[in-house]
């Protein structure tokens, strides 16, 4: 059952993007009493990978993948090694490894670690490596449009959200500071055209604080001028994130959100690791060939090679309600 182009499907970088249609109107998502939505993101939260469209990637995402449309891991692939047992358990159908179109390996090995795989299509041409699961066969057990119809009205919302008072923005030669003082969430706008010029991007907030980068623009290459580190304080000093190091033992990049509203495309430098996760729920979204993203993926359609994986820092901060702004004091 492979997944094909229709009259609503969009080519983006190579890469098969179902379903762009206009976000719905966003209505207010559900706050718990400290006032966090508490289902932003939906099903697609419980996924470090998700994926409207194809997903091309190879050598592996270490938290749970969904590819809306066909997978092609023909240079070997796996799934789910990081997750722990209780984030299998809530995952639908336990499935970590969720594909509703085809699944091509050509006899490379696709290895799922924890969890179930579930494929709506055709696995060509070598049988999933099952470690702690089964292989069922499904189309419809994630409704992607839905899911993503979703993400778009949200993202579109939270991308109008306003600066939080006090936040700093600062373009200094090839250097971009993002500096924000909010103890529970710090709001940040910047352009991609900011983003582009900065060859070292540093972002300081209090340790446990959420941030939240909402990026403007329909376009972002982080080649562009040879972004190679992305720097994080919790109120210490500045720590050049990586899998095994970052600032406030992780606490920052875990409450850490790009946000691209309105990209169609998002490129990473194959030189820098990535922290936080990323929401661009429109845009193909090409790794490259080296260093990881430190959180989860929501896009279009996705490319990437070498050592451009997706590492299981699962997002956790708070973030609000939309529908109307929100002020933090």
């Amino acid at each position: 059952m492979r997944i094909t182009a229709t009259a609503a499907a969009a080519a983006l970088g190579g890469a098969l993007v179902l379903g762009l249609t206009v976000a719905p109107a966003a209505q207010a998502a559900p706050a718990d009493s400290a006032g966090c939505a508490t289902d932003a993101f939906g099903v697609a939260g419980k996924y470090g990978e998700f994926v409207l469209g194809d997903d091309v990637h190879t050598p592996d995402a270490e938290g749970a993948v969904a590819v809306g449309g066909n997978a092609d891991f023909r240079g070997g692939f796996s799934v789910a090694n990081e997750l722990s047992a209780a984030e299998v358990d809530a995952l639908p159908g336990r499935a970590s490894l969720v594909v509703r179109g085809d699944l091509r390996n050509d006899k490379s090995v696709t290895a799922v670690m924890k969890g179930n795989a579930v494929v709506g299509g055709e696995i060509r041409d070598r049988a999933l490596e099952m470690h702690a699961g089964s292989v069922g066969k499904n189309a419809g057990l994630i409704d992607f449009d839905a899911e993503f119809a979703k993400l778009r009205a949200y993202s579109t919302a939270l991308g109008e959200e306003p600066a939080t008072d006090g936040t700093r923005v600062t373009p200094s030669g090839n250097r971009l500071t993002l500096e924000g003082s909010n103890a529970s969430r710090n709001i940040f706008k910047v352009t991609t055209d900011q983003l582009e010029k900065a060859k070292e991007v540093f972002l300081k907030v209090p340790a446990g604080a959420t941030a939240v980068v909402n990026v403007s623009g329909r376009d972002y290459d982080m080649a562009g001028a040879g972004t190679t580190g992305f720097f994080l304080s919790g109120g210490q000093d500045y720590v050049l994130d990586d899998k095994l190091q970052s600032a406030s033992g992780g606490k920052v990049r875990a409450r850490l959100l790009w946000n691209f509203p309105d990209a169609r495309t998002v490129t990473k430098h194959s030189s820098a690791a990535w922290p936080g996760s990323v929401l661009a729920p429109n845009a193909h979204l090409e790794l490259g060939s080296g260093a990881p993203v430190n959180g989860s993926v929501w896009v279009a359609s996705l490319h990437g090679t070498g050592g451009a994986e997706t590492h299981h820092f699962p997002f956790s901060g708070c973030l609000p309600e939309t529908g109307e702004p929100t002020r933090l004091g």
